[in-house]
């Protein structure tokens, strides 16, 4: 099962003064780009909330959802260092088949688009399909989404942060399941150079997929 209580205590020891000192992902930065710039994003897992910080002070309608508390927590805390952006913070826990149903249609927004960086390797395959469930819920035309997740040949390489719950994907079964829930990919590519953190430069999938209705 994936590890809420780690991710909670690393949450936890962050401090508001430091999320001004760290830069967004490189693909925060890649997406910025390809993202419709009418739509808002949904960024699942946002963790300490780098890039959906980012993306806002960019102009982007942002809601950030995590199921850590301690990473809303921080998030909240955060808009009290950053008025006037366009950011919200909620708490949600993709283990929860009704919760994420329910978010899913209380969504207010129509013209909204789904980022997700390094977080559905870090959660369960009945969390994965929650997640892609609420893809398919939100879906619009025009609608896109943007993952980027360790694969399969990351499995045996160097990690830095420690051991907690992770997968390793391969990433034709996500690529399927997009299909599945009304998405085709238009965007995918594998590396490393992608995502280094320290000392470590993870086996990355970046794929962008958008709506075929």
């Amino acid at each position: 099962m994936s590890n809420l209580s780690y991710w909670n205590e690393i949450y936890r020891k962050l401090g508001v003064s430091e999320i001004n000192h760290l830069k967004p992902s490189q693909f925060a930065a890649f997406c910025l780009g390809e993202l419709n710039p009418a739509h808002a994003l949904l960024d699942c897992g946002c963790g300490n909330a780098r890039d959906s910080l980012f993306f806002s002070r960019y102009g982007v309608r942002v809601i950030a959802v995590d199921g850590s508390a301690e990473a809303i927590g921080f998030g909240q805390a955060l808009m009290s260092h950053h008025s006037g952006f366009n950011l919200d913070f909620e708490q949600l826990d993709f283990a929860k088949t009704e919760q994420v149903e329910q978010f899913a249609h209380s969504l207010p927004l129509k013209d909204l688009s789904i980022y997700s960086r390094f977080f559905l390797h870090a959660i369960t395959e009945e969390e994965q399909d929650n997640f892609f469930m609420l893809c398919n819920q939100a879906r619009r035309p025009g609608t896109q989404v943007f993952l980027e997740f360790r694969t399969t040949e990351d499995a045996h390489d160097k990690k830095v942060t420690g051991e907690h719950y992770r997968r390793f994907i391969e990433p034709d079964t996500i690529v399927a399941a997009l299909a599945d829930n009304g998405y085709q990919t238009t965007f995918h590519c594998e590396g490393q150079g992608y995502a280094k953190y320290r000392d470590e430069d993870a086996y990355v999938a970046r794929i962008i997929a958008e709506s075929t209705e």
